[in-house]
């Protein structure tokens, strides 16, 4: 397995191909946005201008995208890899999405030819570039021997954790964690700086107790330098049809106070708060009727933008 095909080269996928260069892989990668593309060329990645152009004689293909959506269209759509991918690849699946979705692409892949890999990962881009990222695995045990030189070029450490979907699940476990330890971080150092201790001085004075954790030594740094906006511009749990039926919602009704200060002084924010019904001050876009309510967000203008992810829709199936 020498042939890596791409499709999704972000911040993320960059990273990924960055890793399988270095290790002697042959890699070409498609994205919508050229610039992505190009801004790899000199490590090596290949271009390519469609989807059926960055697998072509590939061995393993990869999709890192951002949402459900994109990726069921480039797996099942027109033009998709289900069309496109060759018969002996294996499809390897490693953007965050609900297992109902992986469940359902693996069965599709499978009438087609290809096999398939649930097999998101758990990192940042830089911690992917560094290596010091898990990949979370779901599947056929034969089809994860074949593609282990493929992950262990990526990283030290990859976790066959059961049949496809299971994977996914894993990796919804993991970023609520993530969002968990980030929210209550900014509430503890927001908790310090009401009483008078600086926030660089708080982060310090954690580090190596029984509080810290790998958020904190991440993003403890951003938050003093008050970047930490990733909470609520980037939700860190899309559970959209992949929820267990019956599941708690995650708790994040209660707002970060640290989070919902910053996003306000970037976006200008004006308002205006929700009312007890839910209802909109006059003049502003109405949210679709597809969102539904969620909690104690800025304000219901910044609530479809915000929050929608925050709500566990459950598969209908």
């Amino acid at each position: 397995m020498r042939r890596i095909g791409i499709v999704g080269v972000g911040l993320l996928g960059s990273s990924v191909a960055l890793r399988l260069l270095q290790s002697g892989f042959e890699v070409t990668g498609y994205d919508t946005r050229r610039e992505q593309i190009e801004a790899t060329w000199p490590q090596g990645l290949k271009a390519a201008a469609t989807i059926a152009e960055a697998t072509m004689g590939a061995d393993a293909v990869f999709t890192i995208l951002p949402s459900l959506e994109s990726v069921e269209v480039v797996i099942c759509g027109p033009g998709g890899l289900i069309e496109t991918a060759p018969s002996k690849a294996i499809l390897l699946q490693m953007s965050t999405i609900s297992p109902d979705l992986t469940r359902r692409l693996h069965k599709a892949t499978s009438a087609k030819g290809p096999g398939f890999l649930d097999a998101p990962i758990s990192g940042t881009s830089a911690m992917v570039a560094r290596g010091d990222c898990t990949i979370l695995v779901g599947g056929d045990p034969e089809h994860v021997r074949i593609c282990l030189p493929v992950f262990e070029a990526i990283t030290s450490r990859t976790v066959h954790v059961g049949n496809v979907g299971m994977a996914s699940l894993a990796k919804l476990v993991t970023n609520l964690l993530v969002g968990l330890n980030t929210a209550a971080l900014a509430e503890a150092l927001v908790l310090g700086a009401k009483g008078g201790l600086d926030p660089a001085k708080a982060l310090e004075a954690l580090e190596g107790t029984a509080a810290s954790s790998r958020m904190m030594e991440i993003r403890g740094p951003l938050m003093v330098a008050e970047e930490a906006r990733t909470l609520l511009e980037r939700p860190p749990v899309d559970t959209r049809g992949g929820a267990p039926p019956g599941g708690p919602s995650p708790p994040y009704d209660h707002c970060p106070e640290a989070f919902r200060r910053r996003r306000r002084r970037r976006s200008g924010c004006p308002g205006p708060r929700r009312s007890h019904n839910n209802t909109q001050a006059p003049g502003r876009p109405h949210p679709p009727a597809s969102i539904k309510k969620t909690h104690n967000s800025c304000c219901l203008n910044c609530e479809v933008k915000v929050t929608s992810n925050f709500v566990w829709k459950p598969s209908s199936s």
